[in-house]
């Protein structure tokens, strides 16, 4: 008998590019339209080897309402047995089990993750909860199922992904509230640890699990770059703005500061800065009261090259002592303080590249503005709150438009608009 030959199925070739190539085309897809991606994990190996670690760098950012419970289930698989045993036993009350897999799954799915909104997180658990209740509608929530897996899937994250480079603590649901995390403190939260960016955005009255929260990251980060602060105004206790204080003098390298809505002891946030005042190159204070004291250490940060003062009472000439070299500066005050901002620009005017002010002001100020700020090569309208936006503002807009293609200026300035939501309202 005559042996068969065994048939040689031909290997789809990988692509010829080098593999630093093929990223940035990933990259370059991934934020023109994700789905696009997708089909490529179906091609071989290679193409599903590549491609996996963009489609999970930000997975709850991306995926679309009807497939959120396929993306939690495969990050549940990724819990060990005493997670998962765990998790059963709390859902169980809720009808809810948690399937098992003898399996692993392919890939380190939250090692790959590099963003995380807790608001996605929120919306994209709720999501799954009611379809695994079978409910076409949104006409309720269930407060202790999210909780136990949103807490669930936190311990997961800040535990093993340790490329998360930015997490936006930004809770979405009133209802709900940040884990307890006083029993992370003995352990390692490798997570958290490579955090560069940091967003904290509370719209709700703080509650001692984000305090805790608060102490945890100062303890576990050390790495932060960027830094965003956004509470209610009653919530900055001393308690709380000694945590921050303790965030940011742990920080190696703090580059950009932004706070909003703090009335008392701003003094002290600015001292803990001045750890920084070589690195920091941006600062961004909306509705932030100024004392003389947080001027003059807000003139200690001679590399400042970007300065955004959003309506903050207080300000005065002490400003102007500061000596930057600003390539970017925006501001809006109340009508009683607009010669402060004429004298910012005739001060700091030469060096700016970019202006930001709203139409007011400019209406004000605009000769004087281009005046003071002759190399400015993009004018910026800023829309403070655009829910209020009115008809004037919007025609206002579109005459300055027509007014920058008339003037005749050392060099052409573009205008853009910025958008700007008043969070406590």
């Amino acid at each position: 008998m005559s042996k068969r030959k065994a048939i040689k199925v031909p290997k789809t070739p990988s692509p010829l590019l080098p593999t630093e190539c093929m990223e940035q085309i990933f990259k370059h897809v991934l934020e023109m339209e994700s789905a696009r991606l997708h089909p490529s994990l179906l091609v071989n190996r290679y193409w599903c080897k590549n491609v996996v670690p963009f489609l999970w760098t930000r997975p709850f950012a991306l995926v679309s309402n009807q497939d959120c419970y396929k993306l939690l289930r495969t990050f549940l698989l990724c819990l060990d047995i005493q997670e998962h045993n765990l998790l059963n036993c709390l859902l169980k009350p809720y009808k809810i089990k948690i399937p098992s897999s003898n399996k692993r799954t392919t890939f380190n799915y939250p090692i790959y993750l590099q963003e995380l909104s807790l608001k996605d997180l929120e919306v994209c658990i709720a999501s799954t909860i009611h379809k695994w209740y079978g409910k076409s509608s949104y006409d309720g929530y269930y407060p202790y199922q999210m909780e136990i897996l949103i807490n669930s899937l936190l311990r997961l994250f800040f535990r093993g992904s340790t490329n998360l480079r930015f997490l936006n603590f930004n809770q979405y649901f009133n209802f709900l509230d940040i884990l307890d995390s006083t029993e992370l403190f003995s352990q390692t939260q490798y997570g958290l640890s490579q955090l560069t960016r940091l967003q904290i955005v509370n719209n709700e009255p703080i509650t001692r699990n984000t305090i805790h929260f608060l102490k945890l990251l100062s303890i576990t980060c050390k790495q932060i770059h960027s830094l965003e602060i956004r509470l209610q105004s009653f919530d900055y206790s001393t308690e709380v703005i000694n945590h921050f204080t303790n965030l940011i003098t742990s920080q190696r390298d703090l580059m950009e500061f932004s706070i909003a809505n703090i009335m008392i002891n701003f003094e002290q946030i600015m001292s803990s800065l001045q750890s920084h005042k070589i690195c920091l190159h941006s600062i961004k204070l909306d509705c932030v009261y100024l004392t003389e004291g947080s001027m003059n250490l807000l003139n200690n940060f001679h590399n400042l090259e970007s300065l955004y003062l959003y309506y903050c009472e207080g300000l005065t000439s002490t400003l102007l002592e500061g000596h930057f070299n600003l390539q970017n500066l925006h501001i809006i005050n109340s009508l009683k303080l607009q010669n402060v901002t004429l004298s910012m620009l005739q001060v700091y005017g030469n060096s700016l590249r970019q202006l930001g002010l709203n139409i007011h002001d400019l209406e004000v100020s605009g000769d004087m503005a281009f005046e003071c700020c002759q190399n400015i090569n993009e004018l910026v309208l800023i829309i403070y709150n655009p829910t209020h936006l009115s008809g004037y503002d919007t025609w206002k807009t579109e005459k300055w438009k027509e007014r920058l293609d008339t003037l005749i200026l050392t060099q052409k300035i573009n205008l853009s608009t910025l958008s700007i939501r008043d969070q406590t309202i």
